[in-house]
């Protein structure tokens, strides 16, 4: 385990990366962190800072600059600002004169050089040199390098008691088969399942959540270290949801403890969004401005197996644009944010243009091969809907789609179906029977959606595209639309068992207008999204969504259509006035 810890220590391409799980490790060991890295804002050199005592020693103020990888010659001095000597300059001559704490002065101090490798020896005798120089009775300086982080992780997070030898075989086992995704995220899923595991104490839940963070975060590294990453994607998902699950009863508590909870619960979302930021745009985006490229990277001959991961990687950029939506808009409007809020925002228009550009230049993107791919479809036009009020290219690809889907209706082509056997996905159709055509289109949440979001736009085509679907070729199928239930909280998360409630037969045959309002009467009289604690968060929900195929709430649309019809009146009244 020491050996899978160190190689991912020093794997860490990027500082932050190192100064996600410090704190968390310093917590475990029983200091008190008071300075964690933050969003823009200059701290003099120090990246954390922890007071308390390590092994029975006195206590001491710890102050950590923290790089990434090995201390090299660059690292320490290449005339950079960014550089470790500089930085403990500040320390040194900045920080601990002025930005000490009051209840901290008088302490030793201990100037901590962090780093996931080790020191080259190139520069050891430079580094040496500069530490003999600074010390004083007061300061001294230490090396937390890759060997003892690894160290003290195993101890405090892993060792036998806390991390049994079957909850590390797990680990072994997933990080062995990472170019198996699938059965990696099988025994990462174990993992999680048995982390988490019920506790009575909170603390017991803090640490479980801090062990899980560190198994994610050797996880990722290990899958970004063999360019396939997939497993740490869909294991991050997971961890999400069951994070959530976990520290959800701590929202509202005061204690410390509770904060530390959310805290680690943020910290395992962070770490998603990072993986998933990566995908998108390293693996994804990067093939997706010529035509059938997406297509042809998914190498395989059989259009099954293109059609379902297109529209899946659909659905993954347009969540991922969509974790950054609404991260920006719980971020407070300062300097220290202006940057990050700016970046988020180029990437929600770059995510938007790209997912224009792949439905444009992937064609099978027009004739989707399953019903449920509704969830992606959803996705994908509840980004495009909320990031920009030109939504012409969503209309024009819900056209395609309906138009193309009427084509195979008529043409016995593989039009959706509720078939989820692969084998049978292959095969479909079977015959020009209307017994097949029955059997696999019993009901369908994609049609009704379709007429749902065209009606909200005013895609009047789109929206008579489905009454002809309906009438011609579907007339046997329950048309559905799914709402949030009471049972929703409690399983929606971890996907214990069946939830949500379901309004058959919706009336796609009436005018657009009554339809909205027959599906949306629902939300109002039956309003159990508000009961969902991951409402005021709702990217979380939306993950569960996607990652357990589980319908898109309709709440989401709900709401959205009163503010555009609050916008809308709104503006109709200036015209007037």
């Amino acid at each position: 385990m020491k050996l899978i810890l160190k190689e991912y220590l020093s794997s860490i391409r990027e500082r932050d990366e190192l100064d996600a799980i410090l704190p968390d490790l310093l917590s475990q060991m029983g200091l008190d962190v008071f300075s964690a890295p933050s969003v823009g804002g200059r701290q003099y050199g120090v990246d954390v800072a922890a007071v308390g005592s390590i092994d029975g020693k006195e206590e001491t103020v710890y102050l950590f600059s923290v790089k990434s990888k090995d201390l090299t010659r660059q690292v320490w001095n290449s005339g950079g600002t960014q550089d470790l000597q500089p930085s403990l300059d500040d320390i040194i001559t900045t920080y601990i004169p002025t930005h000490l704490p009051t209840e901290h002065e008088g302490k030793p101090i201990e100037i901590c050089l962090c780093y996931g490798g080790e020191i080259k020896e190139n520069i050891r005798l430079s580094v040496t040199s500069y530490e003999k120089s600074k010390t004083t009775e007061k300061i001294k300086f230490t090396h937390w390098h890759g060997e003892k982080l690894s160290t003290l992780i195993e101890r405090h997070f892993l060792r036998e008691d806390l991390l049994p030898k079957e909850f590390r075989g797990l680990l072994r086992k997933s990080l062995a088969l990472l170019d198996e995704p699938e059965s990696s995220y099988k025994f990462f899923k174990e993992l999680i399942n048995l982390i988490l595991i019920e506790k009575e104490k909170p603390e017991d839940d803090l640490k479980a959540l801090r062990q899980l963070n560190i198994c994610l975060w050797v996880l990722y590294s290990w899958s970004r270290n063999q360019n396939n990453i997939e497993s740490s994607y869909l294991s991050s998902e997971l961890a999400v949801l069951y994070a959530w699950d976990k520290a959800k009863k701590y929202r509202g508590d005061k204690k410390n403890i509770s904060t530390s909870i959310l805290t680690t619960m943020a910290s395992i979302h962070q770490l998603h969004q990072k993986i998933a930021k990566e995908l998108v745009e390293d693996k994804i985006l990067s093939v997706s401005n010529s035509l059938h490229a997406l297509s042809s990277g998914i190498n395989s001959l059989n259009p099954v197996d293109v059609n379902l991961k297109l529209f899946d990687l659909l659905g993954r950029i347009s969540l991922s644009g969509l974790w950054s939506f609404w991260h920006i808009n719980t971020l407070p409007e300062n300097k220290e944010t202006e940057t990050l809020v700016n970046e988020m925002r180029k990437d929600i228009q770059i995510y938007r243009k790209k997912i224009i550009t792949i439905i444009a230049k992937n064609p099978m993107l027009f004739t989707p091969y399953k019903d449920d791919q509704a969830i992606d479809i959803a996705l994908t036009s509840w980004f495009l809907s909320v990031t920009n009020r030109d939504v012409s290219d969503l209309g024009s690809w819900l056209f395609n789609i309906v138009d193309y889907t009427t084509q195979l209706f008529q043409t016995n082509g593989p039009y959706p179906s509720n078939l989820n056997n692969y084998h049978e996905l292959i095969n479909h159709p079977l015959s020009d029977g209307k017994d097949h055509l029955e059997k696999a289109t019993q009901g369908s949440i994609l049609y009704p959606f379709i007429s749902m979001i065209s009606a909200i736009h005013g895609f009047s085509d789109v929206y008579k595209g489905v009454q002809v679907i309906k009438s011609e070729f579907l007339g046997h199928s329950n048309f559905q639309i799914w709402y949030s239930s009471d049972a929703t909280e409690r399983d929606l998360y971890r996907n214990n068992n069946n939830h949500g409630l379901t309004l058959s037969d919706v009336p796609v045959d009436q005018a657009p207008d009554e339809y909205l309002q027959a599906i949306f009467k629902e939300c109002e009289h039956f309003d159990f999204y508000k009961e969902l604690s991951a409402s005021y968060c709702w990217p979380i929900i939306l993950t569960a969504c996607r990652h357990y195929r589980v319908p898109m709430p309709i709440d989401f649309f709900y709401r959205f259509h009163k503010e555009l019809n609050r916008i809308r009146d709104g503006k109709e009244m200036c015209e007037e006035s």
